[in-house]
């Protein structure tokens, strides 16, 4: 029994140790866990959008992304339509063209696609009155503009992308239309000047 007992109180040593060392293995890696930085993912970073300026021959202008792919589509009753394209199939088009009414509030009235439920908000475009509307939440945009006999039309089928939506924006924002200039009156013929309820005439020479 007393060869037994050292063996015994060894081993008791022994497992005492092996438990105090795993604690204290334990505590420091729990330490080292509280010390190191968690690693959290970083956001993708938004590229910068580069803005090109479209200066049309109609005399209007305005900024749009340099990635999307702009081209000049022939439409009737329109004297220009530019056409905003993105890979995901949405798009934007801005038309120039003979007013059929006066005024934007003319136009509004005849314009069937706006229902009841259309949202309209009343805003300026090149310092202008417009009408901007908005279809299935926002995923569809129409500002109209009439400036003298001009009307100008910027559509956007816009869906649910961000860069097309921002692009909308942008050329509301930067849209700019020349002013008209009131011209001279015309000349009559022969370089006279014309006036209300008078005859111009001209003498013929007779030769003998």
């Amino acid at each position: 029994m007393k060869k037994k007992l050292p063996i015994i109180l060894s081993l008791s040593f022994l497992v005492v140790g092996a438990g105090v060392f795993g604690v204290m293995i334990f505590k420091m890696r729990s330490s080292d866990r509280l010390l190191s930085p968690k690693s959290e993912t970083q956001p993708t970073p938004t590229p910068e959008i580069e803005w090109g300026l479209w200066e049309d021959q109609f005399g209007f202008s305005f900024e749009y992304p340099t990635n999307l792919e702009v081209e000049q589509v022939e439409t009737e009753g329109r004297d220009s339509n530019v056409v905003l394209s993105s890979m995901d199939g949405g798009k934007i088009s801005v038309s120039f063209g003979e007013a059929p009414q006066e005024t934007i509030e003319e136009w509004f009235k005849d314009y069937k696609e706006a229902t009841a439920s259309s949202k309209v908000e009343d805003i300026k475009l090149s310092e202008k009155d417009a009408k901007k509307v908005y279809f299935e939440g926002g995923k569809r945009m129409v500002t109209a503009m009439i400036d003298e006999w001009d009307l100008i039309v910027i559509d956007g089928t816009l869906g649910d992308d961000e860069l097309l939506k921002k692009t909308y924006d942008k050329i509301l924002e930067s849209f700019y239309l020349e002013p008209i200039e009131e011209g001279e009156p015309a000349p009559a013929a022969g370089g006279g000047e014309a006036f209300e309820g008078e005859e111009l005439f001209l003498e013929g020479v007779i030769e003998e």
